[in-house]
């Protein structure tokens, strides 16, 4: 049989398609003024790329957001399907985002020496209220404290142990850790998570003062730091239970590569920097 005709017939059965990879599925509940709502999230993963789709109400919605992070060349897509639009997010842009904003900072301040008394005080106050949402003066974040409750769980087939997660004295998130390896796929999907939780970051920490839609929260929180992979999350904010994830299921899966690129036809948009008060 000639290589040309072997060819013909293999390259419509594989092209586009990456090696096997895994595709997690998670339930997220959301309590807030006394309601909960629960929305879905997939997270795709392959040697190279990892996608994250999240909000999806039923099985026929498309997703509102969507991240795809791409290992090899450390770039970020932060997708906007609503609007049809995403940023591209590489090291480079984070950097150039983040001299910008202390720049500006800057620039401020001292417009703020050549303010009149009142008007001075008022725009003090207004930016201190502004660092405050965005996450305060950036630091390095604190090391999380793991304390085993000793407790063991059975979610969705997948056996767990239980664990708080403390930071500086306060109790932050309640998981359910299983084994890397109960997972399917799961050396690869550890891998491509700790190196989008280190993006992501990074991202974070640089950015605090950009546009909220451009940082975002990390769904990988902490994930190094773990024993292994959370079936479960809880997550506190002054004591009372404000989110939690569920892993509901793991399997491994082919995709096509467009999966890991963002839709033909949306448009790019930029990141902007904003420090009016």
């Amino acid at each position: 049989m000639s290589t040309t005709f072997l060819k013909l017939i293999l390259f419509p059965l594989f092209a586009g398609v990456l090696d096997a990879g895994v595709m997690l599925r998670f339930s997220t509940t959301i309590h807030s003024g006394g309601e909960a709502s629960t929305t879905a999230s997939h997270m795709a993963i392959d040697g190279d790329g990892l996608k994250l789709d999240s909000q999806l109400r039923t099985a026929m919605v498309p997703p509102r957001n969507s991240m795809i992070f791409r290992r090899e060349r450390r770039v970020l897509y932060a997708i906007d399907h609503r609007r049809k639009t995403y940023f591209k997010i590489d090291e480079q842009a984070i950097g150039g985002m983040a001299d910008t904003m202390d720049r500006m900072m800057a620039q401020v301040r001292e417009r703020m020496k050549d303010a009149p008394p009142r008007q001075r005080a008022t725009m003090q106050k207004m930016l201190q209220s502004r660092m405050a949402s965005m996450g305060g003066p950036r630091r390095e974040r604190p090391k999380p404290e793991l304390i085993a409750h000793g407790a063991s769980k059975e979610i969705n087939g997948y056996s767990c142990e239980m664990y708080d997660v403390v930071r500086e004295g306060v109790k932050e998130r309640e998981l359910c850790i299983t084994e890397w390896d109960n997972i399917a796929g799961g050396p690869e999907a550890r891998a491509a998570m700790q190196d989008m939780a280190k993006f992501l970051e990074a991202m974070t920490n640089a950015l605090r003062n950009a546009a909220p839609a451009a940082t975002g929260g990390n769904p990988l929180l902490d994930l190094e730091e773990l024993p292994g992979f959370p079936v479960s999350a809880t997550q506190f904010t002054n004591g009372k239970v404000t989110s939690e994830q569920i892993l509901k299921s793991a399997k491994e899966q082919s995709f096509d590569s467009a999966t890991f690129a963002p839709p033909a036809g949306y448009t790019a948009r930029r990141m902007q920097a904003s420090t009016t008060p």
